[in-house]
């Protein structure tokens, strides 16, 4: 949404960055829990469950990262020293490939979370890969991915439009307590993080003038508050649920918490996604041509 707006540089990038390692880390947390049986955790000490998931998060982490560095560096090499860079048409295709390959890779032979083996493997080929493609390869590649993107997208609301069709009364109240906790969850984590990430910008910066440190204002903070409220990874991971959410908590929990995210992910579609646009005007945030940094 804010690509397509073309809103302020800093908000954007703020925005985008947040949401790429907020997905990442749920993935990261549903995995470890999702998969270790739920006996393990009755016979374990607070301390034990606590160092258990850190471990796995770091382990999923370092190794997610490392894997994707790896692969872009390979895919990089490939473009340089085969000189497919230079055939317009093969370029975009290995590029597109490779995120396939890399997601597929990381997750059916690796065991480790596809997502962020994309995200740092992106991240690399994104500062060297175009130096080997030629202006009309880099310009037709940069234009499929946001095709293939853009249809991604579509097909991820699309599915969920077919969804939310069977969904139930049970776990409507829920879906809805969902909501209020989400709004208050991303309230209390965003705004202490907004006023530390000045304070620390203020103290190392403190040589620069004012507006050349890239404050976050309180319109800053605002927005990313609102426009951090979506589902779509939650509606994945809730149908990625295992077995164990019957058995510990009684059958129909799994539906429940299918049905309650839908609610959640349409409600934040009606509510977040409808109104940035509105909220973006009333805080005369820049748009359009005249993005730029507050």
């Amino acid at each position: 949404t804010y690509n397509a707006l073309n809103v302020d540089p800093l908000l954007n990038a703020v925005v985008f960055g947040e949401s790429c390692l907020n997905d990442a880390v749920a993935i990261v947390l549903f995995q470890i829990l999702n998969k270790t049986p739920p006996a393990q955790f009755e016979n374990m000490s607070a301390a034990s469950i606590t160092g258990t998931i850190t471990l796995g998060v770091l382990q999923f982490l370092v190794l997610g990262i490392l894997l994707g560095l790896a692969l872009g560096a390979v895919f990089c090499l490939l473009l340089r020293f085969t000189k497919m860079g230079h055939l317009t048409h093969m370029a975009p295709l290995l590029i597109l490939t490779s995120a396939f390959f890399g997601y597929n890779f990381s997750e059916s032979v690796c065991k480790q979370s596809g997502i962020i083996t994309n995200l740092f493997m992106a991240m690399l080929m994104g500062g060297y890969a175009p130096a080997h493609l030629t202006a009309e390869g880099a310009l037709m590649t940069s234009f499929l991915l946001k095709q293939v993107s853009s249809l991604a997208d579509t097909f991820v609301f699309l599915f969920i439009g077919i969804a939310v069709v069977y969904v139930q009364v049970n776990g409507l109240t829920f879906g809805l307590w969902i909501l209020l906790f989400c709004l208050v969850g991303r309230f209390v984590g965003t705004v202490p993080l907004g006023i530390l990430t000045n304070g620390v910008k203020n103290r190392v910066l403190k040589n620069r003038p004012l507006e050349k440190r890239h404050l976050l204002s309180w319109r800053h903070i605002f927005m990313m508050w609102h426009a951090g409220l979506r589902g779509g990874i939650a509606l994945m991971l809730t149908l990625d649920l295992g077995d164990w959410v019957d058995e510990v908590n009684g059958i129909g929990s799994k539906e429940r918490l299918r049905n309650a995210t839908l609610v959640a992910i349409c409600g934040f579609l009606l509510v977040s996604g409808g109104t940035t646009k509105l909220f973006l005007t009333l805080l005369e945030i820049p748009m359009g041509g005249d993005a730029g940094s507050l």
